[in-house]
């Protein structure tokens, strides 16, 4: 296998920088997340003398990537450092591609060149024009408005997704409210039927850096066809432990909204899995979507609980070497045992073959496994 080797570049541009030595470099990610890294940069008293990288050491702005050959495993933002006791060690503490959206406001760019300080008359049903910001199409288009929109404000290395057109859906978001561009893509992300979004790294013509906006219709599925046998040899994939972590289990659950005046706005979603299994009824609440105001966005938050709570939570984990280029939302076929009639070597819990929905995934540049967590899939795709 290619060594894994760490590298900066320009978190404005893109553009490469240099490359590090480091000493400890491990990474995750998850769907739909930023997922992050971890370098320790030895000797940064030294680095310091390498005129390119000198200013970038403690840039929040800077993006790391850490590469094996042309595989980019992951790369992301710094978002801290820190040094050791005797100062021969730098930290470093990195994101994702999104990470960075976490320090923009949703905002028009109509609003920059119309803003003035002091007091302004917000009319909810009828609110000045530059303060909100409105898309019609699918939700990959919604994304896509929300970092054009950002983007016209300052610069990104970001490669948008081309434009799917329709009026599938419409979103405003409201300028007054200030959110912030990454929780507004998770919020998307998050609806009963939202997609799996990532940030993939690449390199350009030019060697610099950027990252690939991908949007799932609903899923992103690199490879649907990996298939691995934990009892052949020469595989070198392994079973781990089965987890259940109950605390996303609901039956029942209960959706605040926008509150306005003495009204206020809510929704509810049931299942009914768990309680034909005989469950007692479990209960949720969430009132962390306060700017809501549409009824319908809020009740496909409530159903997309429930979709997900009320539903068995076990995942399996896998360890498969590090040659496999696995991605994120890709399936798997594992071969946990082989046939047996007698029933005597059947794992009674999985059966003798398993679909897989890789869901988080870390790696560690000292070991040559990937470490995979997975979900059951039920209907496999082809």
């Amino acid at each position: 296998m290619e060594p894994i080797t760490l590298h900066a570049y320009n978190g404005l541009t893109g553009q490469h920088i240099g490359r590090l030595p480091y000493t400890g470099l491990s990474g995750q990610d998850s769907i739909s997340d930023e997922g992050s890294m971890s370098a320790v940069i030895p000797d940064c008293k030294q680095l310091r003398l390498i005129s390119d990288l000198d200013p970038y050491l403690h840039d929040w702005g800077t993006i790391y990537a850490a590469h094996m050959g042309e595989r980019i495993l992951h790369a992301g933002y710094l978002t801290g450092h820190s040094l050791n006791d005797d100062r021969s060690e730098l930290n470093l503490t990195i994101g994702g591609g999104f990470t960075i959206l976490g320090k923009r406001r949703t905002l028009a760019i109509a609003l920059r060149d119309s803003w003035t300080d002091g007091e302004v008359l917000i009319d909810e049903d009828h609110p000045p024009k530059a303060w909100r910001l409105t898309a019609t199409g699918s939700y990959s288009d919604l994304i896509r408005t929300l970092i054009a929109e950002t983007m016209k404000w300052g610069a990104l290395p970001f490669i948008l997704p081309d434009i799917e057109g329709g009026a599938a859906h419409e979103r405003n978001w409201d300028g007054w409210q200030f959110t912030n561009v990454w929780d507004d893509i998770s919020d998307i992300a998050d609806l009963e039927d939202g997609p799996e979004i990532r940030a993939d790294p690449v390199l350009d013509g030019s060697g610099s850096l950027r990252f690939r906006v991908r949007v799932g219709s609903p899923e992103i599925i690199d490879r649907s066809d990996w298939a691995w046998n934990r009892l052949a040899p020469g595989q070198r994939v392994t079973l781990m432990g089965t987890d259940c972590d109950g605390s996303i289990l609901t039956g029942q659950h209960f959706m605040v909204g926008g509150k306005s005046a003495d009204k206020m706005l809510v929704a509810m979603s049931s299942g009914q899995t768990l309680t034909d299994r005989g469950w007692p009824l479990l209960q949720s609440s969430d009132s962390s979507h306060s700017t809501v105001t549409v009824l319908k966005t809020l009740q496909s938050y409530a159903r997309a609980a429930i979709l997900l709570g009320d539903a068995d939570q076990s995942t399996h984990g896998l360890r498969v070497g590090l040659e496999h280029d696995v991605h994120v939302g890709d399936h798997a076929r594992l071969r946990v045992t082989n046939a047996n009639p007698a029933g005597n070597e059947r794992d009674l819990l999985l059966g003798e073959t398993i679909g897989l929905k890789i869901t988080d995934l870390k790696w560690d540049a000292a070991s040559e496994w990937l470490t995979l967590q997975t979900r059951p899939i039920v209907t496999e795709t082809k």
